[in-house]
């Protein structure tokens, strides 16, 4: 089986790459797979998708102090090759590659793997 690749998604939609389940709202989960739900899609919010640690099922995004405070899943944040923590890592001035960071000079840009399979998936 090939292994799962992040869904990539562009700086202006960096909040929709972290994703929580509708039944399990423990963690956040990085989307590798997702179809967006039939209300509103442009808005990148919910829909059926598949994370990067290998679950199905519908996604969400929580609101923002939600999603600030939800821990990232352990397994995602390894195959994305990022530390744990709490959020969206973007928030934390962690980047995906091609992102365009925004002007905050006291936030630097992450060394992110090529791909999530040199993370040791």
């Amino acid at each position: 089986m090939a292994k799962r690749k992040p869904l990539p998604l562009g700086s202006d939609n960096w909040r929709s790459r972290w994703l929580m389940f509708w039944r399990d709202s423990a963690v956040l989960h990085r989307i590798a797979v997702m179809e967006w739900g039939e209300d509103y899609p442009e808005q990148m919010i919910n829909g059926g998708g598949t994370t990067l640690c290998g679950k199905s099922g519908r996604l969400h995004m929580p609101g923002i102090f939600s999603r600030m405070g939800r821990k990232r899943c352990a397994k995602c944040c390894r195959l994305m090759g990022i530390p744990e923590g709490e959020g969206n890592p973007y928030n934390e001035g962690i980047y995906e590659a091609g992102d365009t960071p925004p002007p905050r000079p006291e936030l630097k840009r992450a060394e992110w793997p090529e791909s999530p399979e040199s993370a040791g998936g």
